[in-house]
């Protein structure tokens, strides 16, 4: 039998569908930043972008900086999250999203070593 209905966790057996053995870890929390270079009128669309992605859910948005790219014509948007290991795959939609808009020249993510 390939999925048991029992399962013998720490000498108990516990139901398949009551999961498995909840921690009592706190939840980390890492920051990343994602860095984005756009052309002037590309902001407003990727602010729009972000306030759709992350206006729901919990992620904490804790610095945006903007500064000019290489040329006077492009601007360099990087932003700092703090997310945690659940809330990470969101910021990596998020990405992938911006990576497919026409006024986003170039997208990155990194984590931010605390």
């Amino acid at each position: 039998m390939l999925f048991p209905s029992k399962i013998a966790t720490a000498g108990k057996l516990r139901s398949a569908s009551e999961g498995w053995l909840e921690s009592n870890r706190p939840v980390t929390r890492r920051s990343y930043q994602i860095i984005a270079i756009c052309g002037e009128e590309g902001l407003s669309s990727l602010d729009s972008i972000l306030r759709s992605f992350l206006g729901p859910r919990n992620i904490k948005r804790k610095m945006t900086m903007v500064t000019d790219g290489t040329t006077r014509h492009l601007q360099c948007l990087t932003l700092r999250f703090e997310a945690d290991d659940a809330e990470r795959g969101i910021l990596s939609k998020l990405v992938h999203r911006l990576g497919f808009d026409p006024v986003i020249r170039h997208v990155r993510w990194e984590s931010v070593p605390s």
